[in-house]
């Protein structure tokens, strides 16, 4: 049986695919890999799930492979390693 962290080809003839970086697979028995949601990433091969991003931050789309592809969302800057909320009517950049 195809293990997580892999996909297997529909007829089973081949061995099981581990999921490449930005890539997971959570179930057995799957013919292919899913790419992490956005907010999330997998550095690793053969991941059976993928790591949030750190708190108020996001990634620009899904299929991600580093916590470095996390950024803050709109409306945030960067403050050292946080991203702090815009004031109201301030220009964020």
């Amino acid at each position: 049986q195809c293990p997580v962290g892999h996909s297997c080809s529909e007829m089973g003839l081949e061995a099981p695919v581990a999921c490449g970086a930005g890539f997971y697979q959570g179930e057995v028995g799957q013919s292919s890999c899913l790419r992490c949601p956005r907010g999330q990433y997998s550095s690793s091969t053969g991941s059976s799930n993928c790591t949030s991003c750190p708190a108020h931050k996001t990634t620009q789309g899904i299929g991600f492979s580093s916590e470095s592809d996390c950024e803050c969302p709109e409306d945030y800057y960067t403050s050292g390693d946080k991203c702090v909320a815009c004031g109201e009517g301030a220009e964020c950049g």
